[in-house]
């Protein structure tokens, strides 16, 4: 039996209330990203007050590349990121 990679960061944290105004079920997007035939692109957009990094997805029409990337260069023009995460 294969095991998988362990966690990248420990989760010590509860998680937050599903009330709180926030998304946080990415679980609605993840299985239509992978079977959909559709090119997607992640781009840094900002910070949480915690100081993690948040990504905006971009999901184009099928074969629509390019317009994926235009979209995810606009946006990195405007919202540039002046630092990195931490490794």
């Amino acid at each position: 039996m294969a095991q998988g990679p362990p966690p990248a960061a420990k989760a010590d944290r509860p998680p937050p209330p599903p009330d709180d105004g926030r998304f946080h079920t990415y679980d609605m997007t993840g299985v239509f990203n992978l079977v959909a035939p559709c090119p997607a692109l992640s781009v840094p957009c900002g910070w949480d007050p915690d100081g993690l990094p948040i990504g905006l997805q971009i999901l184009g029409r099928r074969w629509r590349e390019d317009t994926v990337l235009q979209i995810g260069r606009a946006v990195e023009v405007a919202i540039p990121q002046t630092r990195r995460p931490p490794l």
